[in-house]
């Protein structure tokens, strides 16, 4: 679940689904966060969209399927029972995880009202998960991570048949959606600065345009060059030295 976050953070999505689908393979506890993965999904140029909400649900199914699906097939009834109905207090054998918590106190004290109690808690439980989804929607792995530990802490306080020690799960997303709290503070990298051209004199001599967009060492070097080669084209040669090579070509002065 951890590396499934972690993966979000650092968008990567269809690595993160597989994560994931390897966790709610292995645990119902996480399939909450499986489920909602997609809502933060991003690209690595850190954009949101259908593809990279696809590449969650991919990778998801793609470990799942395999990893379910066989099992399922087989004994669906078993499946069902084991799955969803034990973990319920729902099946026919008593579940030994019995932690004086809120949702088992209330079972234990008013048997009759097990199956109401569990469906009222679970009708509840998504309506209110449908509304903050509606006016709150997770933008980033730690919003997500946050939402998913309160819908976890209130789910366990609430189950008919749980444990102590099931807390553990949503400390350790509250914990992690502190730790990738940064994400949506993260400086955007700087663009490159755009040269501006410097003014030049209109009809100055020895510039070259194409100097404009060099830097001031290349328009340094280059100018220089310049006035080296003006003093040598423009330099008086002496006349008896330009007689003697004319003469030694057959050129008459």
């Amino acid at each position: 679940m951890l590396l499934g976050l972690v993966l979000l953070q650092r968008r990567r999505p269809l690595w993160a689904g597989v994560a994931l689908g390897v966790a709610a393979s292995m645990k119902i506890t996480a399939w909450p966060l499986a489920a909602l993965a997609f809502l933060v999904a991003r690209d690595r140029d850190g954009h949101r969209g259908r593809k990279p909400s696809l590449a969650v649900v991919a990778g998801i199914v793609g470990v799942m399927i395999p990893a379910v699906l066989p099992t399922a097939a087989e004994n669906l009834s078993a499946f069902i029972e084991n799955v969803v109905r034990f973990p319920l207090g729902l099946a026919g054998v008593q579940s030994p995880a019995a932690s004086p918590l809120i949702g088992h106190l209330v079972v234990s004290l008013f048997p009759g009202i097990h199956r109401a109690f569990t469906a009222t808690v679970a009708v509840a439980g998504v309506l209110a998960l449908s509304y903050v989804l509606l006016r709150r929607r997770p933008t980033s792995p730690a919003a997500l991570s946050r939402l998913v530990a309160w819908v976890m802490t209130v789910g366990i306080l609430l189950a008919p048949a749980t444990r102590v020690g099931y807390l553990l799960y949503p400390v350790d997303l509250f914990v992690w959606a502190w730790l990738l709290r940064s994400e949506g503070t993260v400086d955007p990298v700087p663009a490159e600065p755009e040269r501006v051209p410097r003014p030049v004199p209109v009809g100055a001599a020895g510039v070259d345009p194409s100097d404009h967009d060099r830097s001031p060492r290349e328009s340094g070097v280059r100018a220089g060059a310049g006035r080296a080669r003006s003093r040598v084209l423009t330099s008086p040669a002496p006349a008896a030295g330009l007689g003697s090579v004319l003469v030694r070509d057959g050129v008459e002065p």
